[in-house]
Parts: C-alpha cells; sequence; structure tokens
C-alpha cells in the first residue's frame, strides 16, 4: 500500500476519533442545555450555570428560581450555597454565616437548613441557637403562620425553649456578663460584692452588686435631670436562692407557670434590678411612661439591658417586662442594644457560639 493511502486512512481515522470525542461533549451539553431550559433558564442563564459549575447540582434537584437566575451570572455567587439562593429572595455574607454557624451546632443537616431558611426570616432562625433541636418543617411552618413577626416581635404557637431541660451551669456566676436562664442554672451562688441601694434610688432593704449599684445611682441621677417631671427607683434587686423558693414554693403545683425555679433568676446574680417610675408606681405601668422611653434610648450607656423585652417571651422563656433592667457593663449592653437580639440569642450566637466554635477548631 502506498505511503500516500496511508496517510489518507490516518486523517480519516483521526477525524472519526475527533468526531465522535467531540460528539461525546456535545450531545450530554446539548442535553443539559435543554433541562436547564425545561426548568426556566434562559440562554445567558444557562451559560452563566455552565461557568459556574453547577450544571449538575442544579439539575439533579431541579432547582430554579428567578433569584438564582438572577444571581448566577454575578460574579459575586457563591456555589457553595447554591440551595439558599433557590429557597431564598435575598442572600449575602450575613445569610452564608448564618447557615453556618447553625450546622456547626450540629443540630441540623443541610437539608434541614434550606427547610429553616426557606420558610423564616434571619430574625426567626436566630431562635434556634438558644432552643434545643426543632423540627425543621413544623419550626418553618410556624413562622410563616406568623407574617407580622418583625426584627422587635417574634411571637411562635408553638413553645420550643423546654425550660429546665437539658441545662448548663452558669461557668462564672460572679461575671456582670453572666447569663442565667432557664436552660443556665447559678445553683445556689450568692453575691460577696452586695450593697444596700440607698433610699434615694429604691425602697428600703434593696441589694446589688456594687458595680451595678453604682451604674443604677448614675443612671437615675441623668435621667431624673433629663426627663422632666420624672424620676425611677428600684422596686426589686437581688433575690437569693432561699427567698426565690420560698416564692416559687408559694404557687404550689402551678408554681412553673408564675415563677422562675430557683437558681434560674437573674435577680440572684445581684445585678438585676425592677424599676418604677415617680409618675406611676404600677410596675405593669412602666412602658406607658417616659422614663422607660428614656432608658430604652439610654440604659446601655450605663451598662443596662431590658432583659426580657415584650413579645420575645417565645425565646427569652419568660413574659415581658418593661420594668426589669439587667446590668452586664457598657460594651456589651452596647452591643446587645445594637444587635436587636434578647441577651438568650445574643449570648448563645455571638458568646457561647464564639467559644464553641473555637473549642471545635483547636480540636480539630
Amino acid at each position: 500500500m502506498s505511503k500516500r493511502v496511508i496517510n489518507r486512512w490516518f486523517v480519516v481515522i483521526l477525524a472519526a476519533v475527533l468526531l465522535a470525542a467531540l460528539s461525546l461533549y456535545k450531545i450530554p451539553h446539548y442535553q443539559k442545555e435543554k433541562a436547564l431550559e425545561a426548568l426556566g433558564y434562559k440562554e445567558e442563564e444557562i451559560k452563566a450555570i455552565f461557568k459556574q459549575k453547577v450544571d449538575k447540582e442544579i439539575l439533579a434537584n431541579s432547582y430554579y428560581s428567578e433569584y438564582l437566575a438572577q444571581e448566577v451570572q454575578k460574579d459575586t455567587f457563591n456555589k457553595k450555597y447554591l440551595g439558599l439562593y433557590v429557597v431564598r429572595d435575598f442572600v449575602n455574607e450575613d445569610t452564608f454565616t448564618l447557615y453556618e454557624r447553625l450546622l456547626k451546632t450540629g443540630k441540623y443537616d443541610a437539608a434541614e437548613l434550606l427547610t429553616l431558611f426557606g420558610g423564616a426570616h434571619d430574625y426567626e432562625l436566630m431562635p434556634l441557637f438558644v432552643f434545643d433541636k426543632v423540627d425543621a418543617e413544623a419550626y418553618a411552618a410556624d413562622c410563616r403562620n406568623h407574617p407580622e413577626n418583625s426584627a422587635s416581635s417574634v411571637i411562635l404557637t408553638n413553645d420550643y425553649l423546654e425550660p429546665y431541660e437539658n441545662t448548663t451551669d452558669v461557668k462564672d456566676p460572679s461575671a456582670i456578663d453572666a447569663f442565667v436562664s432557664k436552660k443556665y442554672y447559678l445553683g445556689t451562688y450568692e453575691p460577696n460584692k452586695l450593697v444596700e441601694v440607698p433610699q434615694r434610688y429604691g425602697v428600703p432593704n434593696l441589694f446589688l452588686q456594687s458595680e451595678g449599684l453604682a451604674a443604677f445611682t448614675d443612671l437615675c441621677d441623668d435621667l431624673a435631670d433629663s426627663v422632666e417631671g420624672e424620676g425611677i427607683y428600684a422596686v426589686g434587686a437581688y433575690k437569693s436562692y432561699e427567698d426565690q423558693s420560698a416564692y416559687y414554693e408559694t404557687y404550689g403545683l402551678d408554681a412553673d407557670m408564675y415563677a422562675t425555679r430557683p437558681g434560674y433568676s437573674d435577680s440572684q446574680t445581684g445585678l438585676a434590678v425592677e424599676v418604677v417610675s415617680s409618675a406611676n408606681a404600677r410596675v405593669s405601668l412602666f412602658g406607658e411612661t417616659a422614663s422607660y422611653k428614656w432608658m430604652q434610648e439610654h440604659a446601655h450607656e450605663y451598662g443596662f439591658i431590658e432583659r426580657y423585652p415584650q413579645n420575645k417571651k417565645s425565646i427569652t422563656g419568660e413574659e415581658g417586662n418593661y420594668a426589669y433592667w439587667r446590668f452586664v457593663g457598657t460594651d456589651l449592653a452596647t452591643k446587645i442594644k445594637e444587635s436587636g437580639l434578647t441577651f438568650d440569642e445574643y449570648y448563645a450566637y455571638y458568646i457561647n457560639g464564639q467559644e464553641t466554635n473555637a473549642n471545635t477548631n483547636t480540636a480539630n
């Protein structure tokens, strides 16, 4: 056979191989394009999907949303969180951080998290750091049933808190930022820096820790100078474990409905104070006074937070109480106020959550 004939056959065979290889690529690619079109994606969106290398996952899960179609074309698209773009109308770095933090708790897998993020806003997801594991579908449905929820008011029909179950001992009860709740136990702790509240600032026989008392008297003085015709004074402060026990027991079998169990009360820290206005001595009406409005704006400057805000019982386990304030120091009080979170959420997410993550990272 001549050399020319051999070369011709070589070219034919090579062309056939290349054509076959091209077909192996083109046919599946064409099929994927058609499948993506069937899901609702347009030509430019499909090009972006291939560029981002998320075609397989999109097709495997039949993912489509207008938001995903829009975002996949941007350089800021993060394919690690593909599912979030489907269940949400908007995502950003805060969304991704919240997702990762919830994943690290070990309570929820990726599928459960997509259910939660698809049915709840971020402010409805923050309480999940406070709660033990919840049923994702039930929780998402509960949130959807409360369209009136907002960052300042989270109402949940079901009770997810499970008070007094799976509790944790407070690490340092004497610290001004010690977190106490129906999930965090103080035991029989007694503060050793208690000072009697001067009668100028409260009713007789009230005690607070010295640092908290100094801040409280400054607050009272400045409020009186700022709010015309009003001032505040304390009507409740430190309550010992024994006193809380006696109070709790007065309610008998129904005690959990009306009182906090001993060892779980913020009053035992000596850093919580209940106040009233000189304009109206009723605790229940403190929220209607000019003094309360001033404290809402300025109490953090003295280290105090509103411990049990209104419409947050599902998170704190306590009815909203305008008059009950807790000293945590100016730095933490400012951070909590700026976050818009309850102390429970802030502690679970920013303080305990970071410590847990740090311990996990160290262990790894």
